[in-house]
């Protein structure tokens, strides 16, 4: 009889194991490369021509998902998260920043918050003083500055501190990185450009601007990458760069280049970010291109209105409800003793005017329509 409960307990105990093995989300995950294997993030940014020297150090493997998580994990314990956000002027980091926090909600997982309101010496100090007041047991991290933030990562880590960071750090260490597929979207946005050309039976010859940061941001070398990749196979278009911070400098140079353009050579546009797409969109209006195919990455509420008014053609977009979801997921399931991947790789999409109000609802729900939006900056 003692040998039998010693067999079941034996038996339970290794369910448990089982069980905690398990993340909730598994059946969600296309692996890219196998769990086991450390991801190299230096070696795998350094096509890009970036000079990557942080760590991921989750041995979970590289994934893809294609949705919200099917099921969220239940906390082992009482856990608290510090979540901190870059900024939350930008709707992007708002919506993300305000998705982890009604996760973290559903599930019963208490949270610290911290806004860097675009200041990294802020965010940086939010978490050394979460680690000193030993506040937290888990941190998502949206690093303002890439590299000044490594500091701060490596704190985390040396306090024993699972850190997740929802976008590139150039220094410093973490457990787990949710990725924008940025290479794939610039690929995306050069297709689209190159396929409304065609159905609009242009000449696959002429010039296409591009605009794109005149800053060190770790989103910026894939995208250009994967746009860059598509273009070369058209060796008749030109690409011309202009670069700037803010959406003025975009437009500026567009409207330059768009005075002297007599012979109308210029055939498509792409805005790497929401700033670059504003700025170059209105140039076009102003110089009455509507032949201009203006294409995108990045969004914003603006960004989607001037879609649906017919201003921007295009542009792909990561959603912030499953970034904030899957952020939440994979750090809970890592406090639950899961090794979570590496790398989470967030799906995007190509949103245009004929599905952009269902786009603006999904991307920022509780905001009410893009008509309304609309109708409320016009007055």
């Amino acid at each position: 009889m003692k040998k039998l409960f010693i067999l079941v307990l034996v038996a339970l105990m290794l369910t448990g194991a089982a069980l905690a093995d398990d993340h909730s989300s598994a059946a969600d995950f296309v692996y890219n490369s196998p769990a086991g294997i450390p991801v190299n993030v230096a070696e795998f940014f350094q096509v890009y021509g970036l000079d990557v020297k942080s760590m991921i150090t989750s041995r979970g493997g590289d994934v893809t998902v294609s949705d919200k998580p099917s099921s969220m994990p239940a906390p082992g314990g009482e856990y608290v998260l510090g979540l901190a956000i870059h900024n939350t002027s930008d709707i992007v980091g708002k919506t993300i920043f305000e998705q982890m926090q009604k996760a973290c909600d559903e599930i019963g997982v208490k949270y610290e918050l911290n806004d860097a309101a675009a200041d990294q010496n802020i965010q940086n100090a939010a978490i050394e003083q979460w680690v000193a007041a030993k506040k937290i047991d888990g941190a998502i991290v949206y690093p303002r500055n890439y590299s000044a933030v490594g500091p701060a990562l490596n704190e985390l880590a040396a306090a024993g501190i699972p850190t997740l960071v929802g976008i590139t750090p150039l220094q410093g260490t973490a457990d787990a990185l949710t990725l924008i597929p940025n290479e794939e979207m610039g690929k995306a946005a050069a297709e689209y450009i190159i396929e409304g050309l065609l159905a609009a039976g242009k000449e696959l010859k002429g010039q296409v601007v591009y605009g794109t940061l005149n800053i060190v941001h770790s989103n910026v070398p894939g995208r250009e990458y994967g746009f860059f990749g598509v273009m070369e196979q058209y060796p008749d278009i030109e690409l011309v760069k202009i670069d700037g911070a803010a959406v003025d400098d975009f437009y500026s140079q567009m409207e330059s280049l768009l005075v002297k353009d007599r012979d109308m050579e210029i055939i498509g546009a792409w805005g790497l970010y929401s700033g670059a797409m504003l700025g170059m969109s209105q140039a076009i209006v102003s110089n009455d291109r509507s032949d201009i195919n203006m294409v995108g990455i990045d969004y914003d509420q603006k960004v989607m209105a001037d879609i649906k008014e017919g201003l921007i053609t295009a542009t792909i977009g990561h959603n912030p409800v499953i970034v904030g979801y899957w952020n939440v997921c994979n750090m809970v399931n890592m406090l639950n003793g899961v090794e979570i991947p590496a790398v989470t790789r967030v799906p995007y999409d190509i949103i245009t005017k004929d599905n952009v109000d269902d786009m603006y609802q999904s991307y920022f729900p509780g905001t009410g329509t893009l008509d309304e939006y609309i109708g409320a900056a016009a007055q």
